[in-house]
């Protein structure tokens, strides 16, 4: 990662040691920049509020299915699924998606979810396969 503080952040997203830790990066590029750029040209906007402040802006639509494309990923079941996912879809399709999956997303539901997610959580870090 590089890049100024009045400058974005640059990620190589084609690095396959970044994937070993996205998180460092990521949090590194956060603190002191709020946006990223990749090597593929791709903008990455790393703090919460913009991201939510964009999700609420109609004019804004996701141009995700570019990204993987560009990495080489022309066809096949990765680019498929790529394009059914809901933060992937715009207008009236993500309207109708977020309708479907909404109540499933509740406050309530989700904490209620909170002892099995720590429990599988838990798991994965005894197995070695996550670390806390």
């Amino acid at each position: 990662m590089a890049g100024s503080a009045a400058g974005p952040a640059l990620l190589d997203l084609a690095d396959p040691a970044i994937w070993q830790d996205l998180h460092t990066p990521l949090r590194l590029a956060r603190e002191r920049h709020p946006v990223a750029l990749t090597t593929g040209g791709e903008r990455i906007v790393l703090r919460y509020a913009d991201v939510e402040a964009l999700a609420s802006d109609p004019r804004i639509v996701s141009n995700a299915v570019p990204i993987v494309t560009r990495h080489g990923v022309t066809k096949g079941p990765l680019l498929d699924w790529w394009r059914r996912m809901l933060t992937n879809q715009n207008g009236p399709e993500h309207l109708r998606l977020r309708a479907l999956v909404s109540r499933a997303f509740t406050p309530r539901r989700i904490e209620s979810q909170r002892p099995r997610v720590r429990e599988l959580a838990l798991d994965l870090v005894r197995q070695g396969l996550l670390r806390s």
